[in-house]
């Protein structure tokens, strides 16, 4: 928790009104999650290693991977749970990319490597990233969150929810977006996860993945809320209960 204090405390400003959101989130985090402590980091080399040697992880998205884009603390976070016996028990993760007059759709075609899924050898050139009319209006400062992981042993605790709910607080906090956003697969979306996570608008086709050697198309979906939507969602804060 003392990791997050701090945090808070060099954005004492943005925080004030948010902070004792993030500080119930936390108790009740601690509460329910068998001692599990909550750390802010900002070290994306560490997050890779953390990835690289968790067996049960897929390979870092390329848009937190350090080696693959500019990635560091001016423009995204990461929080770390950690179980009383020091292994790592949750990952997830937040950037920030200040699009301007760039539609979202548009940041995504001239970024492509970095948003192919993990794991999936996808022909990017077939690929279509404006097909959801949502992608073509988002734009200025736009959060992802995503690489949201929870330990076997921490799952049907009910802190999915108040994990992500952390995380989109302290973008809300750290970055005052415009927009904050995910692409999740069909089996999430099916599972119900991002509406109780809160988020208030899901689209399909939000990237239509065209898979290498193969006529299947791979469909994110997207999700996303806008600033104002954010802020007064979290103020609500509908985890907690």
């Amino acid at each position: 928790m003392s990791s997050i204090l701090h945090a808070l405390q060099n954005y004492q400003d943005e925080a004030s009104s948010l902070t004792a959101e993030v500080l119930k989130l936390l108790r009740s985090i601690g509460q329910n999650g068998r001692g599990m402590s909550i750390r802010f980091r900002e070290d994306f080399n560490e997050l890779r290693r953390v990835t690289d040697e968790n067996p049960d992880r897929e390979e870092l998205s390329p848009m937190f991977d350090p080696a693959h884009c500019d990635i560091s603390r001016e423009n995204g976070f990461w929080i770390e749970g950690v179980s009383p016996s020091g292994d790592i028990a949750h990952v997830q993760a937040v950037r920030v990319d200040t699009l301007g007059d760039t539609s979202l759709c548009e940041f995504w075609a001239d970024n492509k490597p970095l948003f192919r899924p993990p794991g999936m050898n996808v022909d990017l050139d077939k690929s279509q990233f404006d097909a959801s009319p949502a992608s073509r209006m988002i734009g200025g400062r736009a959060c992802y969150h995503g690489e949201l992981w929870i330990h076997e042993d921490y799952r049907g605790l009910h802190l999915a929810s108040k994990l992500a709910n952390l995380a989109m607080l302290l973008a809300a906090i750290r970055f005052q977006p415009d927009y904050l956003y995910c692409l999740i697969p069909p089996k999430t979306v099916r599972t119900g996860l991002s509406v109780r996570n809160g988020y208030l608008h899901l689209h399909p086709h939000g990237i239509r993945w065209a898979v290498a050697d193969s006529d299947e198309i791979y469909d994110e979906y997207l999700v996303w809320m806008n600033g104002s939507e954010l802020t007064g969602l979290m103020e609500r804060h509908p985890a907690v209960s």
